[in-house]
């Protein structure tokens, strides 16, 4: 386990596949986790309207799922020691894959969820 999650060296591509979908499937659970701790505790007694309060929790899922990221992130290259990292090798990159393809997907999900959001709210409101 501390290979997947500790380990930034490129070796081959089936552990750099297996890394993706570890990192996958642990992202969409933990996310669904805070999205559901978030919807039992967050707003239980809202004024505002179910859906309105379901959307926004998502948002602050994402948002607390990004914090506790940053923190592995941080406890990852505290593990591997800053100064052995090589940023302008493209096997580092490689190795870090599984993290960066976590942030660029929660990043577009984020923004793609906040379009479609103010798109409907926008044709809500004209009505």
């Amino acid at each position: 386990m501390e290979y997947i999650y500790f380990n930034i060296d490129y070796t081959t591509l089936t552990t750099m596949l297996v890394k993706i979908v570890a990192f996958t499937a642990i992202t969409a659970l933990l996310l669904y986790i805070i999205y559901f701790v978030l919807t039992k505790t967050l707003f239980r007694k809202s004024s505002l309207d179910r859906t309105i309060a379901l959307r926004l929790t998502f948002f602050w899922a994402i948002f607390a799922y990004l914090i506790m990221f940053n923190i592995y992130i941080a406890v990852l290259f505290y593990h591997n020691g800053i100064d052995s990292l090589q940023w302008t090798s493209p096997k580092f990159y490689l190795g870090i894959m599984a993290q960066l393809l976590v942030y660029v997907g929660l990043a577009t999900l984020f923004f793609v969820k906040r379009h479609s959001y103010k798109k409907e709210i926008k044709n809500n409101s004209l009505n």
